[in-house]
């Protein structure tokens, strides 16, 4: 055969099978879907769209029509219930005869590669028919019923195929190879088909013998029509040699049987693979494994082994000299070979071959035929040191790839193979095989979701094989070995795998290997400590806790990718200890941990800071700034737990010099971190004050403000800089006041004229202002005596605004509280009494009416309150005030007496002014200030009540002018123009 010419007689063959489309249409793509794939939906979706898509062609619609026939043909031969499978054949075969019968174009290459794919179906829709009856189990109804369809399957299939070959008539392939080429494909199908439908006979019976016979006829027509010297005829011719060899197999004629299979080979041009370069085509070789496979099986059931191996050496020979791999029919020839092998003796011949198919099959059906004789091979020979490790391993790693459960094959396979490890001579490749076979059995238990198995698989190999370099498995082993467990842990929660981790992260820490780093385990060991420390209370907490800070050391200790976090870390959790243990009242062992976490601390922000160790990745930069922030604060907080436990001033002091240098400019620095921002700004209030930089802690306070204006700790630190300033500048006020209080209006209006009186209650206004914003910050102060002090402080100072709005808020959130005293809230109403007179007699002379309105109605409120109180009721000045409240007073404007009537309750007015008058003059006071006052508003009050009442001011008039007449000045010039003033209104 002219080996040039190759290319052009193997496309003739491909025309045999496959159409010469024009292009690839969607057609083809779904076939592939679901042929390559198994993607049976998708496939399904373009076929029912080629079947009724709009705008698609006839042919489209009849190809759509065979693809879904094509498809439920790969779903029946996929599917093992017989019903189903038979279901599935009988829905292809209408969805394939409509394609067919609807076929647009008669006639057309197109149009026979249909009807033969109809044959193909036909076909074997019978064989699995037969199959099924042949193997019984059957009903006699069924098996009847089933072996008739078959029979008419087998029997449509004959008449389709005979119509083309006479349709075709006798073209010869020189002159009309179109036609020719399908009458070949039809006439090979058809003696193919006769040979498949006479197996269906029992073997010896004429049900069998008489139709072989016929096909063994049919055949040597078809070879002698096709043995030309056409050289795409001559491959047919070969393929007929095949089938012929079979049928005489089947005849029991091993001679012809067995020249038949080996003609083809022969007739191969095997000469020039000597030649450097030389091959064979894949459709040839294709065509040479088959004959190979077919001799073997055959020479195989005639037990003749010698002759199988004999045509063996020769067949790897050849397939070598020519460099060709082995496809899957010539594997599937090899493991014939094997099998050959074994029969005569030769076990690690067999087990060789078997293995290295294994190993190269990827899963197919060769790969599994190899598989069965590697386990026939191993477990028929009882001595396994007889095997070469090398043979042994191959046949492992072949077992290990075909998957699933060959898988348990491998496993036993290493375990063999690790048995006779000693046959290896060089150490360093012995040591290395070794840890690949834990590897891979590693591997086969993890796919086999047994992770425990896998775990230990590793574990093993790590050990045992730690040293090995190569490829980096001892490393690898190890990292397995680990990650399996995580993957447990995670998954499960197993104690038992928990404590085979532990195990194993001690193993590490014991003999670093690669990328995990034994201060990474420690780090984890010590998350899980501190971890579980958060659950438990009391001395079971603190001493976790002391466990996870020992850990976090020892991670420092040992470095690596979390020496930084283990750090702070191991800070942490030392002043979590001391904490703990300041709460529990342990105050030795709170100093001592105390002291301890402040060094590591310390320690750390020196590490942070170290220019070596600046960090390469700036992603990292705002954690190390996180963990720089709280090293500062966490060093403040160990000295302020310090000097609770110290509670000496002079070791106070000392702590909170070695603070500062810590707090400043923490704010600026650190402006993320709002709440330790706050807490270090007010820490250094406290620090300043501590070293009497007052002026220091007000700017300190200015910035808490910006901060938080409202925050508890800017609060604090508000009084605390008012508790540092209070008693100097209360000590210059109170000695130009003395003990003159704002609720005596006509001394404290001599006392305010005194030299430097407004400096000195500025300056502890400014003071007391501290307090104010202490009082008021967020919610509110809770303790009643913090108001009742500021409320104090505001009212002894003469702030009438803030004094009247503090006792306001006091008694709105006070007043009715049990805890709150009774008569400090009486109090309370008489500070807001005489603060909202002074500030409502301000708004009546500034002309806002609103206002006065409200705090007069306020202040009647108050003066209720207090007139029920024994107390209050007998003071002359409350009562004084409530007078005014209730009937109003008249004030001078514009050098004119103006009248405000405030509550304008005269008859209430008018008893309060009568009991002031009446004491004055039991106190002998009459023609004083104040009873020329009371004298003024009975008359006035009574001269209202007439006006109100419209009674006659007749006797009103009689009496001012019987005052008068016995005071002709009516009180002198203060109180003469009011006189004056009423009188004109009586006259």
């Amino acid at each position: 055969m002219d080996c040039k010419r190759l290319p052009g007689l193997i496309l003739g063959l491909l025309l045999l099978s496959v159409p010469a489309y024009a292009q690839y249409s969607d057609y083809d793509w779904a076939r592939g879907l679901t042929r390559e794939f198994g993607f049976d939906d998708m496939a399904e979706t373009v076929f029912q769209d080629l079947v009724g898509g709009k705008g698609r062609t006839k042919l489209e619609r009849q190809q759509g029509q065979l693809g879904l026939a094509e498809m439920k043909q790969l779903q029946a031969r996929r599917t093992k219930d017989l019903k189903t499978k038979l279901d599935l054949f009988d829905e292809a075969r209408k969805l394939s005869q409509a394609a067919v019968k609807g076929w647009p174009e008669k006639n057309t290459n197109r149009y026979y590669q249909a009807i033969f794919a109809l044959v193909d179906l036909l076909q074997e829709r019978g064989e699995a028919a037969m199959k099924a009856v042949n193997a019984g189990g059957l009903s006699e109804a069924d098996a009847t019923r089933i072996q008739k369809d078959a029979e008419s399957d087998y029997g449509r299939a004959e008449t389709e195929l005979e119509r083309i070959k006479s349709t075709m008539g006798n073209p010869e392939p020189e002159t009309d190879r179109a036609k020719w080429r399908i009458k070949n494909a039809g006439w090979y199908r058809l003696c193919l088909l006769k040979y498949n439908k006479a197996l269906t006979g029992k073997a010896g019976s004429s049900k069998r013998l008489i139709p072989l016979t016929n096909v063994s006829a049919m055949l040597e027509d078809y070879i002698l029509e096709n043995e030309t010297e056409d050289e795409e005829a001559r491959i047919g011719a070969f393929y007929g040699y095949l089938l012929m060899g079979q049928v005489r197999a089947k005849l029991d004629d091993p001679s012809e049987a067995k020249g038949n299979f080996s003609s083809v080979i022969d007739q191969v041009f095997w000469e020039g693979s000597d030649v450097e370069g030389a091959t064979l085509h894949p459709m040839l070789q294709q065509l040479v494994e088959q004959a190979y496979y077919l001799l073997f099986d055959f020479l195989i059931e005639q037990e003749e082994y010698d002759a199988v191996v004999k045509y063996g050496v020769e067949m790897e020979a050849r397939f070598k000299r020519m460099d060709l791999s082995f496809k899957k029919l010539g594997r599937a020839a090899r493991v014939k070979l094997a099998e050959a092998r074994l029969r005569l003796g030769d076990m690690n011949g067999a087990l060789r071959i078997a293995a290295e198919v294994v190993e190269s099959a990827r899963g197919d059906a060769s790969g599994t035929l190899a598989n069965q004789l590697v386990a026939e091979v191993i477990t028929a020979t009882p001595d396994k040191s007889q095997f070469s490790p090398d043979i042994i391993r191959s046949a492992a790693k072949g077992a290990f790839s075909q998957g699933g459960e060959k898988r348990y094959d491998a496993i036993r396979y290493f375990q063999i193979f690790l048995q006779i490890l000693d046959k290896i001579p060089d150490e360093a490749t012995r040591k290395y095989q070794e840890a690949d076979a834990w590897f891979y059995m590693g591997r086969a238990y993890y796919f086999m979701n047994r992770r425990v198995e896998a775990a230990m698989g590793f574990a093993e190999g790590a050990k045992r094989c730690k040293d090995v370099k190569k490829d980096d498995l001892g490393e690898e082993l190890a990292r397995l070995w680990r990650v399996s467990l995580l993957d447990v842990v995670e998954t499960t929660g197993s104690k038992e795998a928990r404590k085979l981790l532990d195990a194993c992260n001690n193993w590490f820490i014991a003999n670093p290997m690669g990328q995990v780093a034994p201060g990474t385990i420690l780090y984890k060991q010590a998350l899980a400590i501190e971890s579980a420390a958060k659950s438990l209370r009391g001395s079971a907490a603190i001493g976790k806790y002391e466990e996870a800070a020992r850990k976090y050391g020892e991670a420092v200790a040992k470095g690596g990718p979390k020496k930084e976090q283990a750090m702070i870390k191991r800070a942490r959790t030392g002043l979590k200890v001391a904490e703990l243990q300041f709460l529990a009242k342990q105050a030795a062992p709170a100093k001592a941990k105390l002291e301890t976490a402040k060094a590591a601390f310390v320690a750390y922000i020196k590490y942070a800071e170290d220019p070596t160790n600046k960090l390469t990745d700036p992603k990292y930069q705002s954690s190390r700034d996180g963990a720089r922030a709280e090293a500062r604060y966490s060093i403040a907080r160990s000295n302020r737990l310090l000097m609770k436990i110290a509670g000496d001033p002079e070791i106070t002091k000392t702590l909170w010099k070695e603070t500062l240098p810590y707090l400043i400019g923490f704010e600026k620095t650190y402006r993320r971190q709002r709440g330790m921002s706050l807490a270090m700004v007010s820490d250094r209030v406290r620090a300043r004050l501590s070293a009497g930089d007052i002026p220091g802690a007000e700017a300190d306070y200015a910035i808490l403000k910006g901060l938080d204006p409202q925050h508890p700790k800017t609060a604090y630190s508000a009084v605390l800089i008012g508790q540092a300033l209070r008693p100097a500048a209360k000590k210059a006020f109170e000695a130009i006041v003395g003990t003159v209080t704002p609720t005596n209006p006509a001394s404290w209006a001599k006392v305010s004229q005194k030299s430097g009186f407004e400096p000195a209650r500025q300056s502890l206004k400014r003071v007391y202002s501290y307090y104010r914003e202490w009082l008021l910050a967020g919610e509110g102060q809770p303790e009643f005596k913090s108001w009742d002090l500021v409320c104090w402080m505001w009212g002894r100072i003469g702030e009438v605004e803030s004094s009247s709005e503090l006792h306001r808020k006091a008694l709105a959130r006070f007043e009715g509280m049990s805890s709150a005293p009774a008569a400090r809230i009486l109090i309370w109403k008489n500070r807001l009494l005489h603060a909202n007179v002074g500030l409502a007699k301000k708004a009546d002379a500034a002309g806002q009416s609103d206002v006065a309105v409200r705090l007069w109605n306020e202040a009647g409120q108050m003066a209720e309150a207090l007139l029920k109180v024994s107390k209050y009721s007998r003071n002359p000045l409350t009562v004084r005030l409530a007078a005014e409240v209730f009937g109003g007073y008249v004030a001078t404007k514009g050098g004119l007496p103006v009248f405000y009537a405030n509550l304008g309750r005269f008859d209430k007015a008018q008893k309060l002014w009568s009991r002031i008058e009446k004491s004055l003059r039991a106190q002998a006071l009459s023609g004083t200030s104040r009873w020329w006052e009371a004298k003024f508003y009975l008359y006035h009050v009574a001269y209202l009540q007439d006006k109100d009442k419209r009674h006659d001011l007749k006797g009103l008039r009689r009496k001012l002018d019987a005052l008068q007449a016995a005071y002709p000045e009516f009180g002198g010039d203060a109180w003469r123009p009011f006189f004056e003033w009423l009188a004109r209104n009586l006259y």
